[in-house]
C-alpha cells in the first residue's frame, strides 16, 4: 500500500511543476486503492459556536471550552481562535448541467474568495469526467481568480473521485485548520475507483470541515432526459455500480420521475453526510441567483471557526470509532462540530 501512495505522491510532484510551466491544466491522478490513515497523536476539532438566535459567539477562549472522549475528560493543549486562517480547497462541479450557467459560477466563485480571510490559501479544482487542477494552494486572490476562469464544462460528473483526491492528495498533507467546499447536485455519474462509502469513511478520518453547496439542477434533468446523456447509478464499491431504472413517466407529460427523484435523494444524502461528520453544512442553492448567498454564508461560517486539539488519553490504536463531545460555559450556546473520529490502527 504504501509502495502505491509513494508512487501516487511522485506522480503529483512531477505533474504540479509541469502545469506551472504548461497552459494545460493537469489532471489530478486516480486515488490509491484503499483509504490511507495518518497516524496523528492529536485530535483536532473544527467548532462554530452560536446564541440560540443563530447568531454567532466570538471572543471565546480555551477556558470556555469541555471535551469528552467516549465519555473521559480530556485536556485542551491547542486553541485557536477565529482569526485564524484556513486551507480552502474549491471544488467545482462543471459538468454538462452547469454549462449554460458557467460564468455566473465563475463570478460568484471569486467572490467567494474574496470574502475569505486574507491569509486563507486557496485551491481550485474541477470535476466532470475527469479532476482537474486549476490552480494550488496560495493566498494570490488573482491567481486564485485566474484558476477559476479557467474552468470548462464537460459532460460527466465525478463527484467521489473529487471529493477522495482533495481530501487525501490535496488536504491530507497540509498543516492547520482545512476546510473543503463542495459545489454540485451531489449525482456520480462516472467515478470508477471509489464510491460513497470511501469518501465518507475518508471524510470522518480527515479532520477537514466540509461544506456542500447543493445546486439544484433536477428541473433541467428532468426536461433533458437524463444525466448527462447516461444513466446513473449508485457506486456502492469501486467499480461497483448499480444502474438505476430507466426514465418512468410521470404524470403523463412525458418528464423522467421515480429514477430522477431516487438519484437526487442518493445525491442529497450524500451530501448531507459529508457534512455532519465533518462538522460542516450543506447549504442550498436552488436557482443560480441563490448562490452568491450561498457562497457568502459558508464564507461567514469559515470566519466564525474555533478550532482546539487534545492527544487522546486512550493509548489503545484499534482503529475504532472514538465519539467526542464538546460544551461550552454558556447556557444556550449551540455547537456545531464532528461527532469523533477514528483512532490510529496498528
Amino acid at each position: 500500500m504504501w509502495s502505491r501512495c509513494f508512487k501516487t505522491i511522485i506522480l503529483w510532484m512531477a505533474i504540479l511543476p509541469l502545469s506551472l510551466a504548461s497552459q494545460d491544466k493537469p489532471v489530478l491522478p486516480d486515488k490509491p486503492p484503499a483509504p490511507i490513515r495518518v497516524d496523528v497523536e492529536l485530535v483536532s476539532m473544527n467548532i462554530v459556536v452560536s446564541d440560540s438566535s443563530g447568531r454567532y459567539l466570538s471572543g471565546l477562549t480555551k477556558d470556555n471550552f469541555r471535551v469528552t472522549e467516549d465519555g473521559i475528560k480530556q485536556e485542551i493543549t491547542n486553541f485557536s481562535p477565529i482569526d485564524r486562517p484556513f486551507d480552502v480547497v474549491l471544488a467545482l462541479d462543471t459538468s454538462g448541467s452547469m454549462k449554460e450557467r458557467l460564468g455566473r459560477i465563475q463570478e460568484e466563485s471569486i467572490r467567494f474568495a474574496d470574502l475569505l480571510h486574507p491569509d486563507d490559501e486557496v485551491a481550485v479544482i474541477s470535476f466532470d469526467d475527469e479532476v482537474r487542477m486549476e490552480n494550488d494552494f496560495s493566498m494570490d486572490r488573482r491567481r486564485i481568480l485566474r484558476g477559476i476562469k479557467s474552468t470548462r464544462t464537460g459532460e460527466s460528473t465525478q463527484v467521489y473521485e473529487a471529493v477522495y483526491i482533495a481530501l487525501d492528495q490535496l488536504l491530507r498533507p497540509r498543516q492547520g485548520r482545512k476546510a473543503m467546499v463542495l459545489f454540485s447536485d451531489g449525482v456520480d455519474t462516472a467515478s470508477r475507483d471509489t464510491s460513497q462509502k470511501d469518501t465518507t469513511r475518508l471524510a470522518e478520518e480527515s479532520d477537514t470541515i466540509i461544506y456542500p453547496i447543493n445546486f439544484n439542477t433536477r428541473y433541467d434533468m428532468m426536461r433533458s432526459g437524463g444525466f448527462g446523456g447516461r444513466r446513473p447509478g449508485v457506486t456502492v464499491a469501486p467499480g461497483v455500480t448499480i444502474p438505476m431504472p430507466g426514465p418512468t413517466m410521470s404524470g403523463g407529460v412525458g418528464l423522467p420521475g421515480a429514477n430522477v427523484d431516487t438519484e437526487y435523494q442518493v445525491a442529497r444524502a450524500y451530501l448531507e453526510k459529508l457534512a455532519e461528520v465533518t462538522g460542516g453544512r450543506v447549504v442550498d442553492a436552488d436557482t443560480i441567483e441563490d448562490l452568491g448567498l450561498a457562497f457568502a454564508q459558508v464564507a461567514d461560517d469559515l470566519r466564525h471557526q474555533y478550532s482546539l486539539g487534545y492527544v487522546s488519553s486512550n493509548p489503545k490504536r484499534d482503529g475504532k470509532f472514538r465519539k467526542v463531545k464538546i460544551t461550552l460555559d454558556k447556557p444556550g450556546a449551540v455547537i456545531r462540530a464532528r461527532k469523533g473520529y477514528y483512532a490510529p490502527k496498528s
